[in-house]
């Protein structure tokens, strides 16, 4: 009801942006690793960390930047 094809777009670019970054950390950090078992789940780690940061950040601005000029957003009743 709230929601207009224009949004559907919105949310499909910071899923596509999520989803590239998320994909493009962990070869980063999987291509860098050295060692053995230990060094890989030190990779894995350091991996998850930077991509829950780099997937909130992205999110908070995408959200600013496709929804946040709208003052009268209907969400919340």
């Amino acid at each position: 009801k709230f929601q207009s094809p224009q949004d559907y777009l919105f949310s499909g670019i910071k899923t596509i942006a999520m989803a590239t970054f998320v994909v493009l950390v962990g070869c980063y950090y999987g291509y860098r690793v050295r060692g053995g078992p230990v060094e890989v789940g030190t990779a894995t780690a350091r991996a998850m960390i930077v991509n829950l940061i780099g997937i909130h950040v992205i999110g908070i601005i995408g959200s600013q930047l496709f929804w946040g000029g709208v003052p009268r957003l209907p969400i919340g009743g």
